[in-house]
């Protein structure tokens, strides 16, 4: 079962002299330390303090932009909280908490991004993934990893391609496996059904994808034949270290997120009217 955070709510909570109301005051100076879900501590992913200038009135407002997440189920949340202690006196902040979305990991319906943070997390798992997300998990980190379009085409007749790269005129046939054992040892027959399914395809680069830890030394020695013959250019045999190491190499879809919601992070020394308050 995979619990996600990806998603997330928005809302905002202030009171002071300029607010007619007060909205969420209770929570305004609060920042979460335990995870409301377990109730673990939560680690401190980033923290800032700093000062601005209110943007009317150029009083000085004091700031802090703080994320925190649980490491046990991942749940987060990105907080600004600004203080105006001259008058008129304000307190504001602003908040982002992480939204549980669960899925089954053997589900053919979890979206790329979610399943991708699954596995960065715990790579192991990799083998209870549907074979047809796998298709897409490897087109999505490849894509990445080569900087070019990556297609799942993978289907009961594909001869041997599930995922082909479109990097210029010479596009680079796929085939990907997900083995239910990560001790399996993957076989010469998989690797002459990409090489024959290449050669078809008047294309000459091919990659064979696999969560086996190992492929079996007629496999290899039929990859560096294919090589030496002429009959293609390149031939990689990536095995499952070598894709969780693929996979690891880009930053996960949450700290995107995070990223994306940071504000204060992003100023400098110079004004620039963020300020929430009034």
């Amino acid at each position: 079962m995979i619990n996600n955070f990806l998603e997330y709510k928005e809302f905002q909570a202030y009171y002071g002299e300029s607010f007619s109301v007060e909205k969420n005051r209770d929570v305004v100076e609060v920042f979460n330390r335990l995870c409301p879900y377990c109730g673990a501590v939560l680690s401190e992913k980033h923290s800032l303090h700093r000062f601005d200038t209110h943007f009317r009135t150029g009083e000085c407002i004091e700031q802090d932009e703080t994320i925190y997440y649980c490491q046990n189920d991942g749940w987060w949340q990105h907080k600004i909280y600004e203080r105006q202690d001259s008058s008129p006196k304000n307190w504001y902040s602003v908040i982002h908490e992480g939204i549980l979305k669960t899925y089954d990991d053997s589900s053919a319906n979890i979206p790329i991004q979610v399943l991708n943070d699954y596995i960065f997390n715990d790579p192991d798992k990799i083998t209870n993934i549907h074979h047809k997300k796998m298709e897409e998990l490897v087109a999505s980190v490849f894509g990445d990893f080569y900087n070019c379009e990556a297609k799942v085409v993978g289907k009961s007749s594909d001869g041997g391609v599930d995922v082909v790269l479109i990097d210029g005129d010479n596009p680079t046939m796929i085939q990907v496996k997900r083995r239910r054992s990560l001790q399996h040892t993957e076989s010469v027959s998989g690797v002459r059904d990409l090489l024959a399914a290449t050669l078809l395809n008047k294309t000459n680069k091919s990659i064979f994808v696999s969560t086996a830890n190992k492929f079996s030394p007629e496999a290899e020695k039929t990859a560096s034949l294919s090589i030496e013959l002429g009959l293609v250019e390149k031939f990689d045999l990536i095995d499952y270290g070598r894709f969780i190491s693929m996979l690891k190499g880009r930053p996960q879809n949450i700290e995107q997120i995070w990223d994306g919601l940071l504000a204060l992070t992003k100023l400098n020394d110079k004004h620039y009217g963020l300020a929430y308050v009034g």
